[in-house]
């Protein structure tokens, strides 16, 4: 199964919505994004990891962190997708949450190819269409030109983790990442002890990451 957390991909959603309105709202929710893409630097494997900042660092500081979901005509498919795809599933039984989908490719998948090339191209409509309250969703739409045998006019694709037809709800209005650490301070990557979080190897990638968001402070006026 493919751990796919629909709760952060909501927030990123939202988060692009709010990038794309105006520079004043980038600047404003530019923690916001940081500490989402912290989470899922964390719960990412070492190959994501390194995919990941391998697309980031030849970034010029002035794009990050919005260059991880911005898609761009040389690179359709942002960075942040390489964590989302790439979370380590610590508990792949936990099916019940709503966050496991059939692997890409997989003769079950079928009805999910939709969403997954959604991901890919970076499609919010299309992404969000796929979220349900209670877990990941084929639409009815899309159920109908799979040939998706219906429940009581209702799609039921097979192996789908958590079925929740019905229309989308809402995404919420203030992103907060569902993450079960403690929150991060705003000024997290400023921190030395950042560098041995989790292991000096782990540490070093973090703040070679984040040490790009700071934004620089107005300079002094000396009279």
């Amino acid at each position: 199964m493919l751990l796919l957390d629909r709760h952060r991909v909501a927030i990123l959603l939202e988060l692009c919505r709010f990038g794309a309105a105006s520079e004043a709202a980038r600047v404003a929710n530019s923690d916001a994004l940081g500490t989402v893409l912290l989470g899922l630097y964390n719960g990412a494997t070492t190959s994501a990891r390194k995919a990941f900042l391998d697309r980031m660092n030849p970034l010029p500081q002035s794009q990050k962190p919005w260059g991880a979901v911005t898609p761009t005509p040389s690179n359709p498919t942002p960075a942040a997708v390489l964590l989302l795809y790439g979370q380590r599933d610590d508990d792949p039984d936990a099916a019940e949450d709503g966050n496991r989908l059939p692997e890409r490719g997989s003769a079950v998948a079928a009805p999910w190819e939709p969403l997954y090339a959604a991901i890919d191209r970076w499609d919010l409509d299309a992404i969000a269409r796929f979220i349900g309250p209670l877990g990941w969703r084929v639409p009815l739409a899309d159920a109908v030109q799979k040939g998706a045998e219906p429940d009581q006019g209702e799609p039921a694709p097979p192996m789908v983790p958590v079925p929740n037809p019905g229309p989308a709800p809402p995404l919420p209005p203030v992103p907060r990442p569902p993450d079960p650490s403690p929150p991060v301070p705003a000024n997290f990557w400023r921190r030395p002890e950042v560098l041995v979080a989790g292991g000096v190897g782990a540490g070093l990638l973090v703040a070679a990451l984040f040490q790009s968001l700071r934004r620089p402070s107005a300079p002094e006026v000396r009279t």
